[in-house]
């Protein structure tokens, strides 16, 4: 008598990586209406067959990575023998006490299918020799050879979409409610009308993110499995009496079992964030004005690197000068509107002609410091303007400092200027040292240092004329013409330097 079987139980996992390719309709923020000014966005996806470097860049704890397999497959086999020869049991050895008993791991790569096709997907398949999932006696050895037939249906990722800084548009309706889409077929694109809401845009606003976020992703599929089984073995008669051949026995393949099933959704891996954000920054063109007031407006793309863009040039000539900060280094090539660089002074200046006059100028800086944790400070560079203003009187010049976010005010800016300004004059001690050097024609007479406020006194035919307008008031409101005083001061070229202040005595 001879009696041998195979039994196998097979626990399985089944995880479906994608990515997306979302796709947001490129759009300039109109500045005379810019609210429910319409935009597309579009997302496709397609499943792959991951590696260990995509689970981990995603997120997926080291213990569940299982060598990048997408089907984390093991089956727990054994092979049972009883062998009675004149009635006497040789081998009896049942399910509780297999010859051989012992967990193979069958895990499988492939690429995840979506669409209504079903898809074998694997076939593992374990020969005894490989496995080791065999026994030998003196008088018998047997084997067993364990297959798996794997298929799946890939039914649809679904996402939830919600507009941010934008409207849900369908037909003339629109909503901020959450949608949801189902994305039934590898690199099919799904569609969605949106329209920005500008309700949460600042007047001087330069620029403005919006776009659709994806997120509570699942993927729905359906699964069937079949485990297989044969036994392969050999009775070693020749042991008994040397005259008799061995007998080689191979069984047909058997079906173990036959399990499908829906699998309930799929939600995103332990440790890893569902959610794409596919929020693009968007230039908004901000309203036209014919006053020079030059507004300084920051991007910081990425660490350590710095856009910045001056606007609302108005519409006459002018000078504009930017000082980059210390720590901070310039991309030279990031200069535009034929902005000259000064290295050594470290400042761009852009002459631009009224007839020529751009919607706004722009460069890009970088951190230059080694520290880390210092390469994520924010540069805060000064700029100044001038232009000549034609008056009753003449041209006039009228100068001024740049403004941004920093100040609150335009007095902010003219004193955060003014002081440096004042930190680059020279020191008494390279006034002397310039002096000193025969080559240099700079003189300390020529060096003018005013402080904010001051004005420079013009010195004609010897005379230094200085003119005071008193205003007179009632109420500390409106204010009348007080008369005026006017005094010259002689002044002698031959008695060298002379300074002059004003004293108020009570």
């Amino acid at each position: 008598y001879v009696h041998t079987s195979a039994f196998a139980g097979f626990g399985l996992g089944i995880r479906i990586p994608w990515t997306a390719d979302v796709e947001v309709s490129k759009k300039i923020i109109p500045r005379n209406d810019p609210d429910r000014t319409n935009y597309e966005a579009s997302i496709k996806v397609e499943t792959l067959d991951a590696d260990t470097h995509f689970y981990r860049s995603v997120g997926v704890p080291a213990s569940h990575r299982y060598q990048g397999k997408e089907l984390p497959l093991e089956a727990g086999a054994g092979i049972t023998l009883k062998i009675k020869l004149f009635n006497h049991w040789i081998i009896k050895r049942g399910t509780d006490d297999p010859v051989v008993g012992k967990v193979i791991n069958m895990s499988q790569d492939f690429d995840p299918p979506l669409g209504p096709t079903p898809m074998p997907i694997a076939c593992p398949h374990l020969l005894y020799e490989d496995s080791g999932l065999a026994y030998y006696a003196r008088f018998a050895g047997v084997g067993g050879d364990f297959k798996a037939d794997i298929g799946i249906r890939g039914d649809s990722i679904d996402l939830r979409v919600r507009p941010y800084n934008s409207w849900n548009r369908n037909g003339s309706e629109y909503s901020k409610s959450f949608r949801n889409i189902s994305l039934n077929n590898e690199l099919s694109p799904v569609s969605l009308s949106f329209s920005i809401d500008d309700s949460s845009a600042g007047s001087r606003q330069y620029f403005y993110n919006f776009g659709p976020i994806y997120d509570q992703a699942s993927y729905n599929t359906s699964l069937t499995i079949t485990p297989k089984a044969r036994i392969r073995g050999t009775i070693y008669l020749s042991e008994l009496w040397s005259a008799l051949s061995d007998i080689n026995i191979t069984s047909n393949w058997h079906s173990l079992f036959t399990a499908a099933f829906s699998l309930p959704s799929l939600g995103p891996h332990a440790g890893v964030e569902s959610k794409l954000e596919a929020i693009q920054r968007s230039k908004r063109l901000l309203p036209i004005t014919m006053q020079i007031n030059p507004n300084r407006f920051s991007v910081n793309p990425s660490t350590g690197i710095w856009d910045f863009i001056i606007s609302d040039l108005g519409s006459q000539s002018l000078v504009i000068k930017e000082y980059i900060p210390d720590g901070f280094d310039l991309v030279i090539e990031s200069i535009t509107h034929d902005g000259i660089y000064d290295e050594v002074e470290k400042t761009i200046t852009w002459n631009i002609d009224k007839d020529i006059i751009p919607e706004d100028v722009s460069y890009r800086c970088y951190s230059i410091l080694s520290a880390e944790s210092e390469q994520n400070l924010t540069p805060k560079p000064i700029g100044s303007f001038e232009y000549l203003e034609l008056t009753s009187e003449g041209n006039s010049l009228i100068e001024g400092a740049i403004q941004d976010f920093r100040y609150e005010s335009m007095n902010e800016a003219e004193a955060d200027l003014a002081r440096y300004k004042f930190s680059k004059r020279p020191s008494i001690n390279d006034y002397n040292s310039v002096i000193q050097e025969r080559d240099s024609k700079l003189t300390l007479e020529e060096v003018k240092d005013l402080r904010a406020g001051s004005k420079m006194i013009q010195v004609e035919n010897g005379q230094a004329t200085i003119s005071m307008q008193l205003e007179e008031s009632e109420d500390l409101d409106i204010w009348t013409n007080g008369g005026a005083s006017t005094f010259e001061i002689p002044v002698d070229s031959n008695e060298g330097t002379k300074f002059y202040r004003f004293k108020f005595e009570e």
